[in-house]
């Protein structure tokens, strides 16, 4: 199941982020109608988790802070409810494995297609031990989205790319996210390489930030991922300054 399109040349889509319930959930919904009124394709709604290891320092406390105002699973599940009843977008869940164990894999997948979400970005579960998961992934026609990092063997490449699905996840460097990342040459051929075992669109994540970052994704990347950024800019500055910035991004993909 492929949740976007394929981009042509030169033209280059948004995704956006936001964690449930951080700092509450009117901000989280009111961060939606922000990204959607700027026209993103799809939306990540991260599950707050007390370990989010692919997250850097930023993202980490967010998560924290989330659970220490109250935040549970079933908050997420009518929280994803809500928004795919208001608006017509592709959503996905970021999640952690311990998130689904807990829950038992069909029941998650079950909780969260009910809700509304279409796939699950999972950064912390190999596709390659995950045989339970991807089973029950194509039983209920749910996207499981593959994080594929720079460092990943071809050899490893070849053996997990016939379980992608929805789209490709392509962190622009090793790590966490949160800080900043300094594109490179050595992007388009991960890139290119990614294109040569799936057909499905390319999203880059990890420091994402500005004008600068999207035109040098556009014409090698199909989608942008905005989500470190979007945050620190609402914490530092609130939801108009997050408006902003997704004005600012929108305004340069269409030019």
């Amino acid at each position: 199941m492929q949740l976007l399109k394929n981009k042509a040349p030169q033209q280059l889509g948004l995704i956006g982020h936001t964690i449930i319930g951080y700092p509450n959930l009117a901000d989280s919904f009111a961060t939606i109608e922000i990204l959607v009124k700027n026209g993103v394709s799809l939306i990540e709604l991260q599950i707050p988790f007390s370990e989010p290891i692919a997250d850097g320092p930023l993202f980490t406390r967010a998560n924290h802070e989330a659970i220490l105002k109250g935040i549970k699973l079933a908050d997420c599940y009518r929280f994803i409810e809500q928004v795919a009843k208001r608006f017509s977008i592709p959503l996905v869940v970021m999640t952690y494995a311990n998130v689904m164990v807990k829950q038992g894999y069909e029941n998650f997948i079950k909780n969260v297609q009910q809700a509304g979400a279409q796939g699950a970005i999972v950064p912390d579960l190999p596709f390659d031990v995950a045989d339970d998961y991807l089973t029950l992934c194509r039983e209920y026609q749910f996207a499981a989205i593959p994080v594929v990092a720079p460092n990943m063997t071809e050899q490893r490449l070849v053996s997990m790319s016939p379980y992608f699905d929805g789209f490709i996840y392509a962190p622009a460097r090793s790590g966490v996210t949160g800080s900043k990342t300094e594109l490179d040459t050595s992007l388009v051929g991960y890139l290119a390489k990614l294109r040569h075992y799936s057909k499905l669109p390319i999203a880059v994540g990890f420091g994402i930030r500005s004008p600068d970052d999207l035109a040098f994704l556009k014409g090698i990347a199909d989608y942008a991922v905005i989500g470190s950024e979007t945050l620190r800019v609402h914490q530092e500055a609130g939801l108009s300054a997050v408006d902003q910035l997704w004005c600012q991004l929108s305004q340069f993909v269409k030019g």
